[in-house]
């Protein structure tokens, strides 16, 4: 997190596809969501926004809150190819 608020953060607010600059990917919800907790505690009062995907909940929720804009994307590979197939996510360069 420290190298993307020192390099420039570069997604911005309500573009489709959002790119995030860094992807975690995780096996589960648990995981996902305890990994996005964190991210958020570290992101607290600075201009880096994470995001969370993961199966099990609203996708319309999720989409809208990636859509604000998302620096840091924390997903579950089935909900994250899910965002890629339908346009929502920049496909990840691994």
């Amino acid at each position: 997190m420290d190298g993307m608020l020192n390099g420039g953060l570069t997604s911005s607010e309500m573009t489709i596809p959002q790119c995030p600059q860094a992807l975690c990917i995780s096996p589960t919800r648990e995981l996902t969501t305890q990994i996005y907790n964190e991210a958020r505690k570290f992101s607290f009062q600075t201009m880096l926004r994470p995001g969370v995907a993961y199966g099990g909940v609203s996708v319309a929720h999720q989409l809208r809150h990636i859509e604000k804009g998302c620096n840091l994307l924390v997903a579950t590979p089935g909900r994250l190819l899910d965002f890629v197939e339908k346009g929502k996510v920049c496909e990840p360069v691994l």
